[in-house]
């Protein structure tokens, strides 16, 4: 008999760690103080009380490192219209507070500006104009005639990275980017059922990140790291190119995400590296390839 109950009990919590339960030592609640509180996480305090009490059920975990909400589970949201991706957006764009991020930071997909200009409409002044000819306010740092300047990217970006079915509907996940970067292992993912409606959120952007993406022009990180005195001159074998993402320690650290392999190992690696300095900030090893 005991070893029947002991089956049992391994049964249920397994089935309680693929339902996606938050980890039991994570806070239900956050802090009372207000003392060195963000003022996203401020916002997503108030966004809960707000969110919780349209409807029974709703359960939170809330994260240690941003104050924001790391899973919210338990009830369900109205339907929403459209496709699981359209009402995963819309639920974003009602709570973005919730998650930590403003409403306007869920990313949409805007037509090109070709597409809205007519087709059929000269350029000003293209076929007439000296080729050689500096456009009229460029040498002054200005925007030339007809010219478009892109905007700067945002600070806090969500961007529908995929889509993936699962056994109550659709998870929809929206990776985080800051000025355009991607934010290492942040992102938002949606849980909507076939009706539409949202039944679970997991969380882990990084709303106050002021990190300085300028740091990544010119930086020599990789050569540094690379020539490290303990790899006895046998560099790291790359797989590919390093991809520029933000470590989203403290302000946010510019870095270079890479896979390699060391000499004399078969073993394939993740290295996040500091852009700038070198330095190793995480090194995850993969499975062989």
């Amino acid at each position: 008999m005991r070893w029947i109950c002991s089956a049992a009990l391994i049964v249920i919590l397994g089935a309680a760690g693929f339902a996606g339960e938050p980890d039991p030592a994570a806070p239900a609640a956050p802090p009372a103080a207000k003392a060195g509180r963000s003022p996203s996480a401020e916002r997503a305090m108030q966004k809960w009380a707000d969110f919780s009490a349209r409807g029974a059920g709703w359960r939170v975990s809330w994260s240690t490192k941003t104050g924001l909400p790391r899973m919210i589970f338990g009830g369900k949201t109205k339907p929403h219209a459209g496709t699981p991706a359209e009402a995963a957006r819309a639920f974003l764009e009602e709570n973005a507070d919730l998650v930590g991020v403003p409403a306007a930071a869920v990313a949409k997909v805007e037509p090109a500006a070709a597409a809205s200009a007519d087709p059929k409409a000269e350029p000003a002044a293209a076929a007439s104009a000296d080729p050689k000819a500096e456009p009229a306010a460029a040498s002054a740092g200005g925007k030339a005639p007809g010219q478009i300047i892109a905007p700067e990217p945002r600070a806090v970006e969500l961007r529908e990275a995929e889509q993936a079915e699962i056994l109550n509907g659709t998870r929809v996940s929206f990776l985080q980017y800051y000025r355009g970067i991607p934010v290492f292992n942040a992102e938002c993912s949606i849980c909507v059922d076939g009706g539409g409606a949202v039944w679970h959120v997991a969380n882990s952007v990084h709303p106050d990140l002021s990190a300085d993406v300028a740091a990544f022009d010119g930086a020599n990180g990789l050569d540094l790291w690379m020539g490290k005195p303990e790899f006895e001159g046998k560099a790291p074998q790359l797989r590919g190119e390093p991809e520029r993402v933000i470590y989203p320690e403290g302000p946010g650290k510019p870095a270079l995400k890479l896979k390699c392999r060391f000499s004399g190992r078969p073993e394939l690696w993740q290295v996040l590296i500091d852009a700038v300095t070198g330095d190793e900030l995480r090194k995850v090893r993969l499975v062989l390839d």
